[in-house]
């Protein structure tokens, strides 16, 4: 459990830099700067639940583009459970982080919150290639909130 900061980055203009502490799952992370430390939520996409199939390698993949790296944070929202949701940017690397995991194969574009047009052609090129879960038997490719509705109890 982390004493998270209560409120989200400032403007996008303000980019507060921080040093990512750990990853917690495929798109969420805890991330440090100027001794607060904040819980963020990946804008955008939805990577495999820790239960599920191919949450390792989602989570795995978050660690290889994000472990103690310097990133700086677009806020978009919070969420229920208080962590930032936001756009995810290594210092120094072009596209962002939610991107780069919709590309690999890693997470699913979460339709329910953006329709956006970049990240869906990614997922579609992602899945044509049959790159990260996308190499999986379709079966075993459940969408993660299809996977938590059905586990809920």
């Amino acid at each position: 459990m982390c004493a998270c900061e209560q409120s989200p980055p400032q403007r996008a203009d303000e980019r507060m830099v921080y040093t990512v502490t750990r990853v917690l799952d495929g798109d969420s992370l805890l991330a440090r700067a100027n001794n607060q430390e904040i819980e963020i939520r990946l804008f955008g996409i939805d990577a495999p639940e820790l239960k599920q199939t191919y949450s390792q390698q989602a989570r795995s993949a978050a660690e290889r583009l994000l472990n103690h790296q310097s990133i700086y944070v677009e806020a978009i929202d919070r969420d229920r459970y208080g962590r930032v949701v936001a756009i995810v940017h290594v210092v120094g690397h072009e596209p962002a982080v939610n991107i780069q995991l919709v590309e690999q194969g890693a997470a699913w574009v979460y339709r329910r919150y953006t329709d956006d047009k970049a990240l869906i052609e990614k997922e579609r090129s992602a899945r044509q290639a049959g790159r990260g879960l996308w190499s999986l038997p379709q079966e075993q490719r459940i969408p993660p909130w299809e996977w938590r509705q059905r586990n809920r109890n």
